[in-house]
């Protein structure tokens, strides 16, 4: 394990793979590692 504490989804946009996105998210909660998305999309 890394030891980080945040995954970043940024670069491209992240909403074109929301589900991935959404996925990593859930999983990454369970080890306590938050989320943030720095998007210009809209769902």
């Amino acid at each position: 394990m890394s030891g980080s504490t945040t995954i970043a989804y940024t670069y491209s946009e992240p909403v074109v793979f929301f589900e991935y996105m959404y996925d990593t998210a859930r999983l990454g909660k369970e080890h306590g590692v938050k989320s943030v998305m720095i998007s210009n999309g809209y769902i």
